[in-house]
C-alpha cells in the first residue's frame, strides 16, 4: 500500500501521516515497523468514545454529500466515486487543526456534555504532511 500511495501521489514520497482506528491489525507490531521504515507517521487515535473520535466531525459529511441518492453497482464503484471528490488542502488543514484542539479539550475534560458526538472511523485516512505549511 505504501509504495502504491507514493507512486500515485508524488507529494507523499517524502512520508505522510496516517490516521486509523486502534483495531488490532492497525496496531500490530509488523504494521508499526513497516510504517516506521517507510517514513509514515501514525497519528495517535483516542480510545473509542462518542465524543472523542474525529472522523464524523467533517470528513464523512463532506464525502457523503455528493454521494447521497446515488446507486452503485459495486463497492469498487462507490470508492472510485468518493476518490474523485476534491477536498481542499487548506480546508483539510483547518479541520485537522480544529480536531487537535478538540482532542486536547477532551483530554482535559472541558468539552460540554451537549457537544454532538462523533463516530469512529472504519477504514484508513491519509493526510498529506502539512508540517511545511505551519512552520
Amino acid at each position: 500500500m505504501i509504495q502504491h500511495v507514493k507512486r500515485k501521489h508524488p507529494l507523499l514520497r517524502n512520508g505522510f501521516l496516517l490516521h486509523h482506528d486502534n483495531s488490532r491489525p492497525h496496531v500490530a507490531r509488523c504494521v508499526l515497523d513497516v510504517s516506521q521504515q517507510n517514513d509514515v507517521e501514525i497519528l495517535p487515535h483516542p480510545p473509542y468514545s462518542l465524543d472523542r473520535t474525529p472522523c464524523d466531525l467533517w470528513l464523512f459529511p463532506q464525502l457523503k454529500k455528493p454521494l447521497r441518492g446515488k446507486r452503485f453497482t459495486s463497492n469498487k464503484a462507490c470508492v472510485k466515486a468518493a476518490i474523485l471528490i476534491k477536498l481542499s488542502q487548506n480546508r483539510l488543514l483547518q479541520v485537522f487543526q480544529k480536531w487537535t484542539v478538540r482532542w486536547d479539550a477532551c483530554i482535559t475534560e472541558v468539552i460540554p456534555k451537549n457537544t454532538k458526538g462523533m463516530m469512529t472511523i472504519a477504514g484508513v485516512l491519509l493526510f498529506y504532511n502539512f508540517s511545511h505549511i505551519t512552520d
